[in-house]
């Protein structure tokens, strides 16, 4: 009897590629040879890019409170917002917490609805795995009284998943920045400096180009707001990023086409604005695109870019709308009725991120 043909590697290689997330965590079961395939670095960053590169794999995170209850799914980025999949929190979070990003498949949280906490956690929903981070470096025993802004993103130049967290302090106008990183699997403090900005909403945070932005305001100007950069890899602070003519309140700071950012802001008369970065770093380039009215004086929320461009804005009673920038005309979803008025989303791509790492 002739023993059947195998396929070449390579044949293998470009099969798995083009498997879901779930479907190849199965695969690891089949043999050793797979096993170690699927868990190579280099076949995760590629079966990464691929999902990436692809509109049909898109995906936000909804975090959503109705009727006194907490919900987590994930959507399709259509126009009909279709759900994927419920999920359940992991276990060892607490009653309390915050959703501090979500970055290539990964989600971080921390363990204070605030994100001030202590306790933070990576979870690969897709592979149902879970890290818990070591204890920071800061903590009100170290520093004191403080308040705490955090970012979660990937750092391309290292290939490495970081947490930034800046602590300023609510005795004395120093602040304490910390980062960890998933490679060295530990926090790293950078040198105390004079922060001359305060951070005004920690839960507007976009990451982009290796830079997390906050909306920030100068302690000595409270009525002029900027955009603070924090860079992780060459680990300073830039304070250039709105034109010198700005004279907007800025709502939230977003990830416009994943290489720029975008301020939602209100102006004196209650019409909100959305600014452009044509080019990321360029002054020169911000462009104000469209104009909306509040409704009966209540201010949207923009939440996120679809993948398209167009922009996800929240009224009250958490009807979702779609923006398109092109044509300026608004579209209901026609989910209102499912979501309560505190709403978080979150862009999400399946991955396979954290399958080679021990729970711990």
């Amino acid at each position: 009897m002739k023993r059947p043909a195998c396929l070449p590697q390579e044949v293998i290689v470009e099969i798995l590629l083009k498997l879901p997330v779930i479907s190849l965590v199965r695969c690891t079961c089949i043999c050793k040879s797979w096993y170690s395939l699927i868990k190579n670095a280099v076949f995760f960053s590629t079966h990464l890019k691929q999902g990436l590169s692809s509109a049909n794999d898109s995906l936000f995170l909804l975090r959503n409170f109705y009727n006194h209850e907490e919900h987590l799914s994930l959507h399709f980025d259509n126009d009909k917002f279709t759900e994927y999949m419920n999920l359940d929190k992991p276990s060892k979070l607490k009653q309390y917490y915050s959703i501090i990003g979500s970055c290539n498949g990964l989600i971080c949280f921390a363990d204070s609805f605030w994100g001030c906490g202590n306790a933070f956690t990576l979870w690969n929903p897709c592979i149902r795995k879970t890290l818990t981070l070591p204890k920071p470096n800061i903590t009100f025993k170290t520093h004191g009284g403080y308040q705490a802004f955090v970012g979660f993103g990937y750092d391309l130049h290292t290939d490495d998943y970081k947490v930034l967290r800046i602590a300023a302090s609510t005795e004395n106008d120093q602040s304490t920045i910390e980062v960890y990183s998933l490679l060295s699997g530990s926090w790293k403090c950078l040198p105390t400096l004079v922060l001359k900005y305060e951070i005004l909403d920690s839960f507007s945070e976009a990451f982009v180009k290796g830079v997390f932005h906050f909306i920030a305001s100068p302690k000595n100007a409270q009525d002029r707001m900027l955009v603070l950069g924090f860079d992780v890899g060459d680990e300073v602070l830039r304070d250039n990023l709105l034109p010198e003519t700005f004279n907007e309140e800025i709502r939230s700071v977003l990830v416009y086409k994943e290489s720029n950012i975008a301020v939602f802001t209100l102006d004196s008369n209650y019409l909100c604005h959305l600014w452009l970065m044509k080019k990321y770093g360029d002054l020169g380039s911000w462009i104000k695109v469209f104009i909306v009215e509040t409704q009966e004086g209540l201010i949207p929320r923009a939440l996120r870019f679809r993948k398209s461009g167009e922009l996800l804005l929240s009224f009250s009673e958490g009807e979702i709308v779609l923006y398109d920038l092109e044509k300026q005309q608004t579209k209901s979803l026609g989910i209102h009725k499912k979501l309560g008025d505190c709403i978080f989303l979150h862009p999400y791509v399946e991955s396979l991120m954290l399958l080679d790492k021990a729970h711990h």
